[in-house]
């Protein structure tokens, strides 16, 4: 179904405290519990709006009740060269997403 698709993972968290977590890259298998995706993770602190993109690509295999949502990106997104903005609507930092709405970064 999500095979080769591209997505955005958004991770959940443990306590109020921990930054939120979103892993962006392209699913490599789909299963009923599990999800293997090739991509980045963004780390985003919203105590000093501050985030963090990893530098390598990884393959990481999820579990699916870590994952609170997917989001399936357009075809033509490069999550080797991501952007971020700023929303309009509220000030708070967004991924650049090219024909698309902005993706927040908070939940």
């Amino acid at each position: 179904m999500l095979r080769d698709k591209k997505v955005s993972l958004r991770l959940r968290r443990n306590f109020p405290d921990d930054p939120f977590r979103l892993f962006v890259g392209e699913v490599k298998e789909f299963t009923e519990n599990w999800i293997l995706v090739r991509g980045k993770e963004i780390t985003y602190y919203p105590e000093t709006e501050d985030f963090k993109v990893a530098k390598e690509i990884r393959i990481v295999c999820f579990p699916r009740e870590v994952v609170l949502a997917i989001r399936v990106l357009p075809d033509h997104f490069d999550f080797q060269k991501m952007e971020f903005g700023i929303d309009p609507a509220d000030g708070r930092i967004a991924l650049k997403i090219p024909g698309a709405p902005l993706h927040r970064l908070e939940e």
